[in-house]
């Protein structure tokens, strides 16, 4: 999962992961250039938002990890505190 995912350097990590066959799940408050890109999955989210990163996260663990296990990276690029993703998905992990 890489938040921010439609611009700048989260899209270029996302792209990144995708072109090396990774599956990815982009949370972002607008959709990535996809041009044909299908190992990247995007979800609508306001990662300011605590409610809407419980919601989303809880809809990208039934989406995506039944058909692929989860390995959670994080990259901290800014000092605005968005919530902790790690807690989110403590029980997916593997």
């Amino acid at each position: 999962m890489v938040t921010g995912g439609s611009s700048g350097l989260g899209q270029i990590v996302a792209e990144m992961f995708a072109l090396k066959g990774i599956s990815v799940a982009v949370m972002d408050i607008k959709p990535p250039p996809m041009e044909g890109n299908y190992s990247i999955e995007y979800y609508e989210c306001d990662v300011s938002d605590p409610v809407a990163v419980q919601r989303t996260a809880e809809k990208i663990t039934q989406d995506v990890l039944p058909r692929y296990p989860l390995k959670l990276v994080s990259l901290h690029l800014s000092s605005s505190p968005i919530p902790s993703l790690r807690t989110l998905f403590s029980n997916s992990l593997v």
